[in-house]
């Protein structure tokens, strides 16, 4: 008998659970509220429309006898993430005798960053063509490379005076951006010292109690 309680109490209170969730669930739906959705798939496409053999035609078309041909060439396999691009515009930055293809592939550059990049473009400052050396020098300032400085301050020796004086610019500019990191960092360490001075107050006042 004491058994036909014991089951009779548990059925009872299972009941209980039961019909207050039922009653929270049908709350929810009349507050209008879901269950959270599981997050949708994404499915992203290729990263190239292009495939290796249409690859190789683009590659083809970056030696091609029409200026303007071989830059679209090249602008495509820039986009078209293949690992070879930025070699192939490397040569042409130094072999290309278009001097407008030169400025537009140091005007590319000057938005990519490493040692690599500021060695071709500081090579730059010795072009033939003073427009294509200008274009390297503002490239530099974009790119910001300390590394680079010996380089510019060479091009101060330019006979194209408009050469020397933007080397001049972009050494001071390099110069501001140096002063202003170093005053970041040293308001930076201020602050820093200033917390564990801080800290180390209140845990000296934490002992004296």
């Amino acid at each position: 008998m004491k058994y036909v309680f014991v089951i009779l109490g548990i059925g009872i209170v299972g009941f209980y659970g039961y019909t207050k969730f039922q009653q929270q669930a049908a709350s929810q739906k009349a507050a209008g509220e879901a269950p959270p959705l599981p997050p949708p798939v994404i499915e992203l496409p290729p990263p190239t429309v292009l495939d290796e053999e249409q690859l190789e035609r683009v590659k083809a078309a970056t030696g091609d006898a029409d200026p303007q041909v071989r830059w679209e060439a090249l602008q495509l396999l820039s986009t078209s993430q293949d690992p070879r691009a930025e070699e192939i515009m490397l040569t042409m930055l130094h072999r290309d005798q278009d001097s407008g293809i030169r400025r537009n592939i140091i005007n590319l550059l000057a938005t990519r960053k490493g040692p690599q990049i500021t060695e071709h473009l500081a090579a730059m400052i010795k072009d033939m063509e003073p427009e294509v050396r200008l274009a390297a020098l503002d490239a530099l300032g974009k790119v910001g490379d300390p590394a680079a400085a010996p380089a510019i301050s060479e091009a101060m020796r330019d006979i194209d005076e408009r050469v020397r004086l933007a080397a001049l610019r972009v050494l001071k500019a390099m110069q501001e951006k140096r002063n202003q990191d170093v005053n970041e960092k040293r308001k930076q360490q201020e602050a820093a010292m200033r917390q564990h001075e801080e800290m180390l107050r209140q845990q000296a006042e934490q002992q004296k109690k």
